[in-house]
């Protein structure tokens, strides 16, 4: 998000998204319809708002050679959180979260496991602290790289083999911790301090503390802003504030899914928007529900709003002077657990769920996850969208329009007849075809309605047959 001619601001970048996950955070946990929501400023907007940085700031020098670059993107970034928090509001108001409700099964699977997928990828690609990623094979070969992924991908997958054999709650800590003495008694056994281990990149090596004087040597100029460039970003902005709203609507489905209780999806997306329009004043991206951060807590078999609490006041430690904790946590283990959440998910979803899913589902649901792990988020659900809306036309095509065929002789009207009427009904009552249709028509479903129809027309040779149709 702040790299390029941004780095020097990466700092101060890093205290507003910090200032933003406890925002968040607390609002989610304390406003959100499950206790146990952990919120954060999310990768999807972000990825999608360090394009636009980039773009913007290369239009400055042309359009505006006296605007401050970190400036206008910090104004384009809280805007853009401005405009999703409103989205988002004005969703909820509009119980807009009850249309999710219709999001097929297989495809929500897909979209969960394939963020399993993408926890798993982005673990291996934490631990290789050197900027490769974990598609990046010959990358993995080096000689060099072996003791950089395999400890983290060890752990990882002890610690999801434990928690599939052992159901306690103090499994996952109990990793954490022995994870961490054994790591750093390592490095002392060895006689390799921490300097040396992050020059090997064991340790996170960058400091983004920042001083007071480093604070506001660094702090924005708002009156050197591009706003005519800034202005011809907001279809941009808006386009990120809606696949925001997708993104809050899915991560909220799949942690129904994963947790296995349903949230009230209108409550939550007016929290959400309530949330980013806080964060927007810290100039913080857009975020909402953390699938990973909320779904860990579930494993470990805590309750409530405790996990929330203590995620946003972790953040608010970090952003009043500990950043320096956080670089004592080696790259194995922070990766080694994002391994193991993708691996839960996957685990839970490509083998636990098997047995509910037919064929075409678990197809559908294998689909999801090859796109997101192709092409990511973004893509991954405009297809399962686009999947969605083409498994309701086939299963809706499937139902017949018609849910009951009667005649004039079987079914009569509530009005009093005389016997001679009675009987002229009872002769010729056949000849009236009464069909009772349900739900909705489509062009499919008319045509079946017509063909049905023309059926019973074309068969009639007396007053057996039907000769009028009533619908």
């Amino acid at each position: 998000l702040y790299s390029g001619p941004l780095a020097p601001s990466m700092g101060l970048g890093f205290l507003m998204i910090l200032a933003g996950a406890v925002v968040i955070g607390l609002v989610l946990t304390l406003a959100g319809s499950y206790p146990g929501t952990v919120g954060r400023p999310h990768e999807l907007p972000i990825v999608i708002l360090a394009l636009l940085g980039t773009r913007l700031v290369q239009q400055l020098p042309a359009t505006h050679p006296q605007a401050d670059p970190f400036a206008t993107v910090l104004v384009m970034i809280a805007g853009t959180t401005f405009l999703f928090g409103l989205l988002s509001l004005l969703m909820g108001l509009g119980q807009a979260g009850n249309l999710f409700r219709f999001l097929p099964y297989p495809v929500l699977g897909g979209f969960v496991a394939g963020s399993g997928m993408l926890l798993a990828k982005g673990g291996l690609t934490v631990m290789l602290s050197s900027g490769g990623v974990a598609s990046d094979l010959p990358l993995l070969l080096q000689a060099a790289s072996p003791p950089q992924w395999l400890p983290g991908v060890a752990f990882g997958l002890a610690m999801f083999l434990a928690t599939r054999l052992w159901r306690s709650w103090l499994t996952i800590p109990a990793f954490l911790v022995l994870g961490l003495v054994v790591f750093h008694g390592a490095l002392a056994l060895s006689g390799t301090d921490l300097t040396q281990a992050r020059e090997a990149g064991l340790l996170p090596a960058q400091d983004l503390a920042l001083s007071p004087s480093d604070l506001a040597a660094r702090w924005p100029d708002f009156h050197r802003i591009g706003w005519g460039s800034l202005g011809r970003m907001v279809p941009d902005m808006l386009s990120v504030a809606f696949i925001a709203s997708l993104g809050t609507l899915m991560n909220a489905s799949a942690i129904e899914a994963t947790i296995g209780r349903e949230l009230d999806l209108n409550r939550d997306l007016k929290a959400v928007g309530l949330a980013n329009l806080l964060a927007a004043c810290v100039g913080s991206p857009a975020g909402f529900h953390s699938l990973s951060a909320t779904s860990l807590p579930q494993h470990m078999g805590v309750r409530g709003r405790s996990a929330g609490l203590i995620s946003s006041l972790l953040c608010l430690v970090a952003l009043l002077g500990g950043q320096g904790l956080v670089n004592q946590i080696p790259y194995a283990i922070t990766g080694g657990l994002l391994l193991f959440l993708g691996l839960s998910l996957l685990g839970n979803w490509l083998v636990d769920q098997r047995v509910f899913l037919s064929a075409m589902e678990y197809s559908i649901l294998l689909a999801i996850l090859l796109v997101m792990l192709a092409a990511g988020w973004m893509a991954a659900i405009i297809f399962g969208l686009i999947l969605a809306v083409a498994l309701f036309t086939y299963d809706y095509s499937r139902i017949s329009a018609i849910r009951l065929t009667l005649t004039g002789r079987t079914r009569r009207s509530n009005v009093d007849r005389d016997d001679a009427k009675t009987k002229v009904l009872e002769r010729y009552g056949d000849a009236i075809l009464i069909l009772c249709l349900q739900g909705h028509l489509f062009f499919g479903t008319a045509h079946g309605l017509l063909r049905t129809i023309g059926h019973h027309l074309q068969s009639r040779r007396d007053h057996r047959n039907p000769h009028w149709v009533l619908i």
